[in-house]
């Protein structure tokens, strides 16, 4: 067990950095940020005041030279995450990235790789795995209540788009698939989670808005801009089916966003729901004549922040279930923990297997 505090470098003080890290990094009781690095100095400075004043730097490599770290937090465009984390793993640092965790697998590998090699502690910030209705999901299927899986199908849908073009998301360099990374790379990763099992094999199809008007992804009319609808079918290793759709560009009015889980198996079929107003889950038994709704528990709070609308999309967001809490509890404890970064790669091969699968409009294997 360590005896001094985590030194925890941010880089990137986004507005998403203060909703879902900054209350991690404040409570948890090991960890202290003793550094932030931002390009807009003033976010870096806002962000600093609120964590007790840490210096503030608008070079990476500066902050890494200058500050004795720990520990980084990657809360930046797709592209800067494999570079960034890279740095920070030569350095011995433990690094905790948002997702997709790289623009491609070639670039997931190699920072999966040198991980390793420093036997750093990392995790891509997948906050699905968390929600209490995932994790009932998944101890119903692995605990055989809902029989052998036939098929599961995953939905991650929002509406943001239709207000214009999510910035750099929104551009195929910067990020190197649109919604696929952006919701898309959750809902994968969920798959993997509850099932249990790898997607073996994919064919997709992409579309994305031109003047209002959907166009087919690969079309010389889309140029550098990215997908905003996929949709997709897998196979799975134990050879059931997975659907996948996500879209930022479908209307949800009150909703904001939401993702759906269905899956169904030979005894029974358990389906969930998660959005701006509620999350739910329930089960239908085979013979039964109605659904049996589950309620849901939602661990103690470890922060006394000011609550967001987004806690009813995310209520575990002020719990010890907090993704970058559990980061902090790993380094702290010395141990490794999930999702981490071969969950992260897995999943960008899958990314890349859609993408490719739409551009060569075929099956492709993974």
């Amino acid at each position: 067990m360590r005896k001094e505090k985590i030194r925890v470098g941010i880089v990137g003080p986004s507005w998403w950095t203060d909703l879902w890290f900054v209350p991690a990094l404040k409570a948890h009781p090991d960890a202290e940020v003793v550094a932030i690095c931002g390009q807009g100095s003033e976010h870096a400075s806002a962000m600093a005041t609120r964590l007790g004043n840490p210096p503030t730097f608008t070079d990476v490599k500066e902050m890494l030279d200058q500050v004795k770290l720990d520990a980084v937090t990657v809360v930046l465009p797709n592209d800067l995450h494999h570079p960034i984390a890279m740095l920070a793993l030569q350095r011995g640092l433990h690094v905790c990235t948002e997702k997709p965790m790289a623009l491609n697998a070639t670039q997931a590998r190699e920072m999966l790789d040198m991980a390793r090699r420093q036997k750093a502690i990392t995790m891509v910030n997948f906050t699905y795995r968390d929600n209490p209705a995932v994790l009932e999901m998944r101890r119903v299927l692995q605990a055989g209540e809902l029989g052998s899986l036939i098929y599961a199908n995953f939905s991650y849908v929002g509406g943001y788009a239709l207000r214009g073009r999510p910035g750099w998301r929104g551009q195929r360099d910067r990020s190197g698939a649109g919604i696929l990374g952006d919701l898309g790379s959750h809902i994968i990763d969920l798959c993997r989670w509850i099932t249990g099992e790898e997607i073996t094999a994919v064919t997709s199809d992409a579309i994305t808005m031109v003047n209002d008007r959907p166009v087919p992804a690969q079309s010389p009319q889309v140029g550098p801009l990215n997908d905003d609808s996929v949709a997709f079918i897998s196979r799975l290793s134990s050879g059931a089916h997975s659907c996948f759709h996500t879209s930022w560009a479908t209307a949800q009015g009150s909703r904001s966003q939401t993702i759906r889980i269905e899956i169904a198996g030979t005894k029974a079929f358990a389906v969930m729901t998660a959005d701006f107003e509620e999350v739910k889950l329930s089960i239908q038994m085979s013979g039964e004549p109605s659904n049996r709704p589950i309620l849901l528990s939602i661990g103690p709070k470890i922060s006394h922040e000011q609550e967001s609308p987004q806690d009813r999309f995310r209520p575990w967001r002020l719990t010890a279930s907090n993704s970058v809490y559990r980061w902090l509890d790993a380094i702290a404890g010395d141990e490794f923990v999930k999702p981490d970064f071969d969950d992260g790669y897995r999943t960008q091969r899958v990314i890349d297997a859609v993408i490719e699968a739409d551009r060569q409009r075929r099956w492709v294997d993974i």
